[in-house]
This record gives structure tokens, C-alpha cells and sequence, in this order.
């Protein structure tokens, strides 16, 4: 905990494409930003690909685990994250993003299954915006998604989302299906035999614009 402040910076740091990382049974705090700080996580990466990550705990975080680029030369290059309990963290639990701004490393085959996730803005955020690569396949299921989340799920230029079997007790997902361009917005795969003790899940052309609320992936596509 309480490791140094600056961007970028984490508590297990990867840069390289180094495959096959394994981050298990780990208790992280306290890796926050601070001042004019960004981007503080337990796990931060740069282009590592096939990582995995399970049964830790990590609280009190700028983002839980945060895997800014990928390695196009690995296919697929998804991480492994499951079994954590995340919670309180200021910026997101899980974030998959790019590096600044343009196509810096295609994100394949993320898998996010058996965690719980509680008290955070974004639960989990998939923003990957690119400008020519395509994200593609990423697998949320079996997650509890508990008390203090805005949105348990923001997915924004990726095809072939799947989200299922999870249990949200308070907000529902919410789809931004604006791209950078028009032909990378989101593409729901499957969004099936998921709990919603509240709301169902909801869709937003933009994640500025109000969004409409279904109880099935059926009642979205008839809409």
C-alpha cells in the first residue's frame, strides 16, 4: 500500500510484451491519485498480454486493475480476472482502455468472471478508442455487482460483448454504443440470464445522453 505517486503508476507494473503473468493472492491499498496524479492501480500494465489475475482483494484504489494497451501481436491477448473482491476504488474496478489518443493495441478476449464489485463510480469500464484496430470479445459473467456502483458496466467500441449470469443488486449495465467511428460501436453478443434486483440494463447513444432501460437483450433488439 501507499506505494509513489505519479501517472501511471502501480503496484505490480508490466511494460512488454511478456505473456503469461500470474497475480494471485494479493491484498492491494492505497494506490490512489493524488494532486495532478492519473492513472494510480494495483495492477497497471502496458502491452503485457494473457495475464491473469485472481483471488485478491483490492480497496482503496485509483482503478483496481488497469490494462491501458495491449499487444497486437498476441491473438487473443485477453486478461484472466476472477475470484477478486474489488471495492472502493475512485476511478474504475477493472479498466481496459488505450494509450492517448489513436489506435495503440487491439484488446482481445478479456474474460471477467467470479468477482465481487462494490462501491466504485464504474465497476468495471472497457473504453478502448481506437481509430483503426477493433476491440473485440470481451466476457463478463458469474460477477456479483453489490451496493455504491453507478454503473456496474460501461462498454464503449467493442463487438462482441457477452454479459451474463451476473447479479446486480443496484444499477443495472449501461451500453455506450457510440464508437470513434460509426462502424466501431458496441456489439452485444449475448446479454442473457443475468439477476437485476433493480434496474435492467441500460442503453446510451453516448455516455452524456439519457439512457432507456430493458429487462432483455429480445426487448433491446425490438425496440
Amino acid at each position: 500500500h501507499d506505494i509513489q505517486y505519479g501517472d501511471n503508476t502501480g503496484a505490480v507494473y508490466m511494460k512488454g510484451e511478456y505473456t503469461g503473468v500470474i497475480v494471485r493472492y494479493c491484498k492491494f491499498s492505497g494506490i490512489s491519485n493524488r494532486g495532478n496524479a492519473h492513472n494510480g492501480a494495483a495492477v497497471f500494465s502496458y502491452e503485457t498480454p494473457n495475464v491473469e489475475v485472481h483471488h485478491c482483494t483490492i480497496f482503496s484504489c485509483g482503478a483496481g486493475i488497469y490494462s491501458k494497451r495491449n499487444a497486437n501481436l498476441w491473438s487473443p491477448n485477453g486478461w484472466d480476472i476472477h475470484h477478486n473482491v474489488i471495492h472502493d476504488c475512485s476511478d474504475s474496478g477493472v479498466f481496459i482502455s488505450v494509450q492517448g489518443a489513436g489506435d495503440s493495441g487491439q484488446h482481445d478476449g478479456h474474460k471477467i468472471y467470479l468477482n465481487l464489485f462494490y462501491n466504485h463510480n464504474i465497476a468495471i469500464y472497457a473504453n478502448p478508442f481506437e481509430t483503426v484496430g477493433q476491440s473485440t470479445n470481451l466476457s463478463v459473467y458469474q460477477n456479483t455487482f453489490g451496493s455504491g456502483i453507478t454503473e456496474p458496466l460501461g462498454a464503449r467500441g467493442v463487438t462482441n460483448v457477452r454479459v451474463h449470469s451476473n447479479a446486480f443488486t443496484g444499477s443495472g449495465i449501461k451500453w455506450y454504443t457510440e464508437g470513434p467511428t460509426g462502424s466501431h460501436s458496441n456489439s452485444v453478443a449475448e446479454c442473457d440470464y443475468n439477476r437485476y434486483l433493480a434496474t435492467g440494463f441500460q442503453v446510451a447513444t453516448n455516455r452524456y445522453s439519457s439512457a432507456k432501460t430493458y429487462n432483455s437483450l429480445a426487448a433491446l433488439q425490438t425496440a
